[in-house]
């Protein structure tokens, strides 16, 4: 974090609710997981978020801007939890997992995020599972990836720089 963000008491009272809150979820994992049910463990079953969802949207998208990755995946993790189809959610904890090198964790948010988006969320979503997928080693489904992120772009003239990204990106591994 940033001086400015240290001394801030209400990001401190988000980060610290968001520690409790996965703390909890780890705890009742293991609890299923030890009782051997095999039961899912959803978001009606973790109860109400610690914190708005605007609020930990908020403050996860400022911690990024900031440059502050591992703070931020603290409010993007709680969020994507409790709203695990809301393709923003995804999409920002699958950002800050790739910001602080756990590209394997971010291919699964992005790739259930480009799953729930519309078009323009399921291209960016393909270009970033690329660019996981090359980053754990995985050229060939990298681009993959890519190829379907400029696939995905042809029908939007407003995503033509993404497009040109995505096309770069999978030449440079061909």
């Amino acid at each position: 974090m940033d001086t400015d963000s240290r001394h801030d008491p209400t990001l401190s009272a988000v980060l610290d609710a968001c520690r409790a809150a996965l703390t909890a979820v780890q705890q009742k994992l293991a609890s299923v997981e030890g009782s051997g049910a095999n039961q899912a463990l959803d978001a009606a079953a973790l109860g109400p978020t610690p914190v708005s969802p605007s609020m930990l949207y908020e403050t996860a998208a400022r911690l990024c801007d900031e440059g502050a990755f591992e703070d931020a995946l603290l409010p993007a993790l709680v969020l994507s939890t409790w709203h695990s189809t809301h393709p923003d959610a995804l999409f920002l904890a699958g950002t800050c997992l790739q910001r602080v090198g756990q590209s394997a964790a971010a291919l699964l948010m992005f790739s259930q995020c480009g799953q729930a988006g519309d078009a323009s969320m399921q291209a960016a979503c393909a270009l970033r599972c690329g660019e996981c997928l090359a980053a754990i080693g995985h050229n060939e489904q990298a681009v993959r990836a890519f190829r379907s992120a400029v696939e995905a772009c042809r029908q939007n003239a407003d995503l033509a720089e993404l497009q040109a990204i995505a096309q770069a990106k999978a030449d440079a591994l061909v």
